[in-house]
């Protein structure tokens, strides 16, 4: 009898100590798997931003927008920029890390009024009559406008980046923002008429802003046509964005 008890405690006993066993053989690897950095992966981004003439970019479209043909398209292009029928206007590298947001600046930041206070007169003519006043502005040296705050402005190419790495590698999930400002130059606007009848303006600056927002999926390596852009000058060009990017496993 007491060797039936015996027996029977050793087997309750033993099937409690592997089940505690399993219990934490379970909690070290769970918290070994915690430990584990959630970063295993490197992103390499690369961005390009060709200007070309019209005829040229609707001629290579249909075949940068192929996956099959892109990348002979973009051996043509490098062709085009080496004899100067295209210009790189931006090339951007992004190295970062899985889910982690990349980005890459090639700007300067530009600083421009873009209010302005009114012209006035001195304190002292304002109790003037009016045709003496008159008389006076006619022959007054200097009507001019003063900036009334500055503000910067970034000009150049950007570009955002997020990947997220995906079946062991072969696929990206990729969140892409490229951008390129330009500043064009100034334009005038009248602003009003002195008394000797001439006109006075100031001059406003302009600029133009080429983006996409793209949220797509990738092979890795892949390259991909991200923005198909009509530039205000010069006349009849377009800037293309191209986008590729690579994830290798962190050693």
């Amino acid at each position: 009898m007491c060797s039936f008890w015996r027996m029977r405690s050793f087997k309750h006993f033993s099937h409690t100590a592997i089940a505690l066993l399993g219990s934490l053989l379970s909690a070290i690897s769970t918290r070994a798997a915690a430990e584990e950095p959630a970063t295993q992966w490197s992103v390499l981004g690369e961005c390009q931003m060709i200007v070309l003439g019209q005829k040229a970019a609707l001629k290579l479209l249909p075949d940068l927008r192929d996956a099959e043909k892109i990348e002979a398209a973009c051996v043509q292009l490098d062709a085009m920029i080496e004899s100067n029928e295209a210009i790189l206007s931006a090339y951007l590298i992004i190295r970062s890390f899985d889910q982690k947001l990349g980005n890459a600046r090639d700007a300067e930041l530009v600083r421009y009024p873009p209010e302005f206070n009114p012209p006035a007169l001195p304190p002292a003519l304002s109790d003037i009559p009016p045709e003496k006043l008159l008389e006076i502005t006619k022959a007054w040296p200097l009507f001019g406008v003063i900036p009334g705050q500055f503000q910067e402005r970034e000009i150049g190419a950007t570009l955002d980046l997020t990947v997220s790495v995906e079946e062991g590698g072969k696929l990206l999930n990729v969140v892409a923002e490229p951008k390129h400002a330009r500043f064009l130059g100034k334009r005038k606007y009248e602003i009003g008429v002195l008394p000797t009848g001439d006109h006075i303006g100031i001059e406003h600056a302009r600029f133009s802003l080429l983006s996409n927002k793209a949220s797509l999926n990738m092979a890795n390596g892949q390259r991909v046509l991200l923005g198909f852009h009509k530039l205000i000058e010069p006349a009849a060009t377009y800037e293309l964005i191209l986008l590729r990017v690579t994830a290798a496993r962190l050693q």
